[in-house]
């Protein structure tokens, strides 16, 4: 496919490879990544953990892949778009082992509670799902959009 791969101290637009099911992903829309995410909430040694192997478990439709070697600027993006994009007045970053975050999220005027998990599932493939905690269904669709 016509993939690129997020390089540290570049600035482009990052494939986002589509929903991952059963260890397919094909290539959709972009994200525009630069070199330095505005915060330091994630760092460097903060890795996302594998995807759980358990038989029943499965990943919300609500999800997205994307190959990088920094998966923790992809934190910080993340919280930057909770913060700057979905007005969260309050986000609950939880590094390692989880590498997730948690917020209260603002679209227009309805609000949901949201939870972002980070998993990695090969090479430098990691997945990322939104999950809707609680609140306005809406408002989650259009936040995950």
């Amino acid at each position: 496919a016509n993939e690129k791969s997020f390089d540290e101290g570049l600035a482009f637009q990052a494939p986002l490879l589509g929903p991952e099911r059963s260890g397919k992903s094909s290539l959709v829309d972009s994200i525009q990544f630069f070199e330095e995410a505005p915060c330091d909430k994630f760092q460097k040694s903060d890795l996302p953990p594998p995807k759980p192997t358990d038989p029943h478990w499965s990943l919300e439709v609500t999800n997205f892949c994307i190959r990088t070697p920094t998966p923790w600027l992809v934190g910080n993006h993340l919280w930057t778009f909770l913060t700057y994009k979905l007005a969260s007045p309050s986000i609950k970053v939880s590094r390692s082992p989880k590498f997730a975050l948690k917020a209260d999220a603002f679209v227009g005027n309805a609000q949901c509670t949201l939870k972002i998990r980070v998993y990695f599932i090969e090479g430098e493939t990691y997945c990322v799902e939104f999950q809707k905690r609680s609140g306005d269904g809406i408002a989650f669709n259009r936040a995950f959009r």
